[in-house]
């Protein structure tokens, strides 16, 4: 029951990682299902990194969706918006 009121509150979510760019929009190293964790720390949820599903190896900005298994019948998708960090 926990789980799914979890996954309701993850549902739908939609999380923005900044990361390092170069040419073309390519990331220096790749985005991480602990970079994935980290976020969704910051909106107030503890998630295993274990549990997070990348769709691939994100190493380019964009938008994904990320499955995220809360229990082996509970999951929830979640948006995660890759963007360039700011330059100063």
């Amino acid at each position: 029951a926990e789980a799914r009121e979890t996954a309701a509150r993850l549902e739908g979510h939609k999380l923005e990682i900044q990361v390092k760019v170069g040419e073309g929009g390519r990331l220096f190293g790749s985005v991480t299902s602990a970079d994935v964790a980290s976020a969704l720390k910051h909106h107030g949820f503890t998630v295993d990194k274990r549990k997070i599903e990348l769709p691939e190896t994100v190493k380019s900005t964009g938008i994904y969706t990320v499955h995220i298994k809360l229990h082996p019948e509970v999951s929830a998708a979640v948006e995660v918006q890759v963007t360039p960090t700011a330059k100063e």
